[in-house]
């Protein structure tokens, strides 16, 4: 792909021109009632614009990944890309095929059969029947639904809708494909299978626009990306350094949000009350707390254990999991010791974890800790605090390798 061709503006699938979308908000039904009678003036509604000023554009051959919170706007763009939505101001031209996998199975009829719906979504991108049919094998095999293809949708699981809707938007190749995280549904073998769609898809010359959470998967098979925020475009350009920006705003406003909360009166956390967990804290290498480590960096993990009682044979413990509940990696002292620890009142216990390599992928890691004692055979927690810390970690400025773990293993060619 040459920079000639980026910048040919017959390659030009998307061209948006000061996009904006404005809604009116009600206090009240009532209210939405009345202004179909007042011209829209109820003197309660208000304005709220979810797009403003946006304006961008999608060459033949590019991927291109959106960023930004949920509610700025995104899924809003999406719409008025695909035409559900108009806009307020500006102008939108779309050019070539597009396939959108927007809300799962919107564009199927549920009381048609999967194989009815493959022609219906083939004819809505251009395609005759005899050319659906040609590639009706391949979408059959990629989907793998079997004879539910003729069944009616309705009856269909949420994995076997997003398979078949995914399977036609790929199969038929359009000029571009549009992903709003639609493949956060099916399992892991099938959402490998779908990345491997798209890479190949993008390697082939197709055109992709992706709405994504996931930072390192835009990094990793985006050219270019945008980031929007508040409904305004904050950024756009190299995916790494979009995505640093919009993390850099990320921690920013948590940071604020966590400065402006109340302090809950029960968090989820319970126990026996035998002891009491507290200072939770990450560490970065020289020991101050923090909220954001980078990936090849050092770091704990600590939190203290203050005794109310006599507590024998004692394990300290704790897990670190992913935003999707994945347990990464959870240990504690008898496993790692295999043997007990004696906790005696008014006695403060500090625990540590420091690992050797920092190996956890680039994303959002939550902390769970605990401190149990056996007795007679069972377990007990004193004291249990879930998802007690928030971390992130981000991706180093070190351009030497690229995946979900940095293995930092040395490479010899003889």
């Amino acid at each position: 792909m040459t920079e000639n061709r980026i910048q040919s503006e017959s390659d030009v699938l998307i061209n948006a021109a000061g996009i904006g979308k404005k809604y009116r908000v009600y206090e009240s039904a009532g209210d939405r009632f009345r202004q179909l009678f007042t011209r829209g003036d109820t003197g309660t509604d208000r304005e709220f614009w979810a797009l403003q000023n946006i304006s961008f554009s999608i060459h033949r051959g590019e991927a291109v990944g959106i960023v930004g919170r949920n509610g700025a706007g995104k899924s809003t763009l999406l719409q008025i890309i695909t035409g559900t939505v108009a806009p307020s101001t500006g102008t939108i031209s779309v050019s070539g095929k597009v396939a959108a996998l927007l809300q799962l199975g919107s564009g199927f009829n549920p009381e048609f059969t999967g194989r009815e719906n493959v022609y219906l979504n083939g004819a809505i991108l251009g395609f005759s029947r005899r050319q659906i049919s040609e590639y009706m094998d391949e979408i059959l095999n990629f989907a793998e639904i079997g004879d539910f293809i003729d069944q009616p949708v309705k009856n269909y699981s949420s994995g076997m809708t997003m398979r078949l809707a995914f399977a036609v938007s790929t199969c038929l190749e359009p000029d571009l494909l549009i992903v709003d995280e639609a493949l956060a549904v099916g399992d892991a073998l099938f959402q490998r299978k779908c990345y491997a769609r798209i890479e190949d898809f993008i390697e082939r010359g197709g055109s992709l626009l992706f709405v994504s959470h996931s930072l390192e998967t835009v990094r990793r098979i985006c050219n270019r990306a945008i980031y929007i925020q508040d409904g305004r475009l904050k950024a756009m350009g190299d995916p790494a350094e979009v995505s640093a920006a919009y993390e850099f705003d990320l921690d920013a406003s948590n940071k604020e949000a966590r400065r402006s909360e109340k302090p809950a009166s029960k968090r989820n956390e319970y126990g026996n009350g035998k002891a009491r967990i507290h200072n939770v804290a990450v560490l970065d290498g020289r020991g101050e707390p923090v909220e954001v480590i980078d990936s090849d960096a050092p770091f704990s993990l600590t939190y203290k254990v203050t005794f109310a009682d006599d507590v024998p044979k004692c394990v300290f413990g704790f897990k670190i999991m992913n935003t999707e509940g994945q347990v990464i990696y959870a240990t504690n002292t008898h496993m790692r010791h295999g043997s007990f620890i004696h906790g005696r009142p008014g006695q403060t216990v500090e625990f540590s974890f420091k690992p050797e390599r920092n190996v956890l992928p680039v994303g959002d890691f939550f902390l769970t800790v605990g401190v149990s004692e056996t007795n007679e055979g069972q377990d007990h927690f004193l004291h249990r605090m879930v998802d007690c810390a928030h971390f992130r970690v981000r991706a180093s400025e070190a351009g030497s390798y690229f995946g979900m773990v940095n293995l930092r293993g040395s490479v010899t060619v003889e």
